[in-house]
């Protein structure tokens, strides 16, 4: 049955992806992979695991007046978190006590950015910018 959903899915999306790109709206996927790790100072006993995140989601882009510049939108899910080793020392026992941490975050964001499409060395370049 799994198939038969994933077939209707995706004929609908080409369906509305069609008729949005007739009226000069554009669609589009976006996904990507972020890598961070986490440093505190010497003072601050905690250190986290490096992790991985991952963003996904829905854009659209509508061109507005002038050649090159559009309005650009999304829906887009983040999934975030760190985790690590706390270490505590206790100046009474001078016994050092650990504990691992983790927090999963997961946020869901609607950007709204200027986009401007130029030519560079037969490259086709653009640029966003927005809050």
């Amino acid at each position: 049955m799994k198939p038969v959903k994933s077939i209707l899915l995706f004929s609908a999306l080409f369906i509305i992806s069609a008729q949005l790109h007739a009226q000069r709206l554009i669609p589009g996927i976006e996904a990507g992979l972020g890598y961070r790790q986490i440093h505190y100072g010497r003072d601050i006993p905690i250190q986290f695991d490096p992790q991985f995140s991952v963003v996904s989601g829905v854009s659209l882009q509508i061109p507005i007046g002038t050649k090159g510049f559009s309005l650009k939108t999304a829906v887009l899910y983040t999934q975030n978190g760190n985790g690590g080793l706390y270490a505590v020392t206790y100046p009474q026992d001078s016994a050092t006590h650990c504990t691992r941490i983790h927090n999963n975050l997961h946020y869901l964001g609607m950007p709204v950015l200027a986009r401007y499409e130029f030519s560079f060395l037969r490259l086709r370049c653009f640029a966003n910018a927005g809050p």
